[in-house]
């Protein structure tokens, strides 16, 4: 009763814990079977998590990149496959990124099995106080 007056009854945590992670990740629009579209996605969403990084004050220590097929598709069977870094210098600039982390055109051609049509690409950093 008294919750209904605006009166807290149970002690909830109200502290938040710090970010430990920036996933930057989407759903293509068309299905992607060209590495160079997917080489341009993930670059494009490693430029983005370098900014957020940038504006919470963090820098990346350990970076890993992902591809995948739709797992709702009955004719073509699920692909998943991922790369991570571990960075010898954490940075938050993102031409360092580009350079060191797994969004390099070599690691992506790793990651792909030929014949998947992909539907899903992404990059996720993990980071540390500048």
């Amino acid at each position: 009763m008294l919750e209904l007056r605006g009166y807290p009854c149970a002690n909830l945590e109200q502290d938040t814990q710090a970010k430990q992670q920036i996933i930057c990740s989407r759903s293509f629009g068309e299905r992607i079977t060209h590495m160079n579209s997917m080489h341009q996605a993930l670059a494009g969403y490693m430029e983005r998590a370098a900014e957020k990084l940038r504006a919470e004050g963090m820098c990346c220590r350990h970076a890993t990149l992902f591809i995948r097929t739709s797992p709702f598709n009955d004719k073509e069977p699920y692909y998943g496959n991922q790369v991570s870094t571990k960075l010898a210098v954490p940075t938050n600039d993102t031409r360092a990124l580009l350079e060191q982390d797994g969004s390099s055109d070599i690691r992506v051609r790793a990651l792909r099995c030929p014949e998947s049509v992909y539907t899903q690409a992404g990059i996720s950093v993990h980071f540390k106080p500048e």
